[in-house]
C-alpha cells in the first residue's frame, strides 16, 4: 500500500497570510504524518488561476490532485480540510471524494475546525488567550466570519442544521465562559454586521476599545478590505462611527498554533477510525 495525505483549502492570493496559515498548517500536518506522501489542493478556481498568473504558483484543484495520486499509485488517502465549518466548501470537497471513492482502497476524511461543542469551546479559549484586555473586560472583541450559503426555503430545509448556526454557537460559548464582550458576525450570512453592532452597543456601550479580527483561517481579502479597509462600509469604520476606538488585528486563525493543533487532532482521529 502507498499512503498519502492531502490538505484541502479554499486558498488565498495573499502570499504573506498564506505562508503564516495554510503553509504553516500543512507543515504541522507533514510533521504529524511523516510516513505519508504529501499533496495539497485548493477549491477556489479563481484563486488557483490568480496565483498561477501572478506568482507562477501551481496548485491543483482537488479533482487534479486525485488524478495525480492515482497516477502515483496511492491506495490509502487521508484528507484534512482547513475549512472552518461543515458548509458549502466542505460539501463540495466531500462530493468530489465520494465520486472517486472506488479509485482507492481507503479514503478517510478529517473534520473541519468547528463541528462539536468541544471544538467551539476550544476555539473560544484559544482566541481569548490572544486578547488579554478582552479577558479582563477592558475591551470588546468582534470576530468577523465568512458565512456559508444555505438552502433556506427549499423543501426539507431545517434551520437547526443551518451551518451558519455555528456563529451563534460560538458567541454563546463565550457567554458560557463568562464573556459578554465578545461578538461574532459574518460577511455573507447571518449574523450580519448590523446584527453584531446592535449587540455590541447593547452590551458594551461606547466609548471604549473594540478589537476586530478575522474569524477565518487566513487574513486575506475579507480581513484586509471588508474588515479593516478604508471604505465607509468596512467593519472598522461602521463600528468606529458608533463612537468606539477600533483596533483591527489582521491575523488569521491559522496563525494560532493551538488552532492548527486542532486540525492535526482531527486528522489523527480520522486516520484512527
Amino acid at each position: 500500500m502507498k499512503n498519502a495525505f492531502i490538505v484541502v483549502s479554499f486558498g488565498t492570493s495573499f502570499k504573506e497570510t498564506r505562508e503564516k496559515t495554510i503553509c504553516a498548517l500543512e507543515q504541522d500536518l507533514r510533521d504529524e504524518f511523516p510516513d505519508r506522501e504529501f499533496y495539497r489542493a485548493w477549491t477556489s478556481n479563481i484563486i488557483i488561476k490568480k496565483v498561477a498568473r501572478t506568482e507562477g504558483l501551481i496548485v491543483d484543484k482537488l479533482e487534479e490532485a486525485v488524478l495525480h495520486m492515482k497516477a502515483d499509485g496511492v491506495t490509502d488517502v487521508l484528507v484534512q480540510p482547513t475549512h472552518m465549518t461543515d458548509g458549502f466548501e466542505n460539501d463540495r470537497m466531500l462530493k468530489v471524494l465520494k465520486d472517486v471513492k472506488d479509485s482507492f482502497d481507503s479514503i478517510k476524511v478529517g473534520r473541519p475546525m468547528l463541528v462539536s461543542e468541544d471544538d467551539i469551546d476550544y476555539m473560544s479559549e484559544s482566541v481569548l488567550a490572544e486578547f488579554p484586555e478582552v479577558k479582563e473586560g477592558k475591551a470588546a472583541l468582534v470576530l468577523m466570519g465568512h458565512g456559508t450559503p444555505v438552502k433556506a426555503g427549499e423543501k426539507g430545509y431545517d434551520p437547526k442544521s443551518d451551518p451558519n448556526k455555528v456563529y451563534l454557537d460560538q458567541e454563546n460559548s463565550f457567554r458560557k465562559l463568562g464573556y459578554d464582550n465578545v461578538f461574532v458576525g459574518t460577511v455573507e450570512a447571518t449574523p450580519t454586521l448590523e446584527d453584531t453592532v446592535e449587540k455590541l452597543k447593547a452590551a458594551f456601550p461606547a466609548p471604549g476599545k473594540v478589537y476586530i479580527t478575522p474569524y477565518l483561517i487566513v487574513a486575506g481579502d475579507h480581513a484586509n478590505n471588508d474588515m479593516a479597509g478604508d471604505e465607509p462600509d468596512s467593519w472598522k469604520n461602521v463600528i468606529a462611527a458608533e463612537g468606539y476606538e477600533v483596533v483591527p488585528v489582521i491575523k488569521g486563525l491559522g496563525e494560532y498554533p493551538k488552532i492548527r493543533a486542532r486540525f492535526v487532532k482531527h486528522a489523527r482521529e480520522a486516520e484512527e477510525i
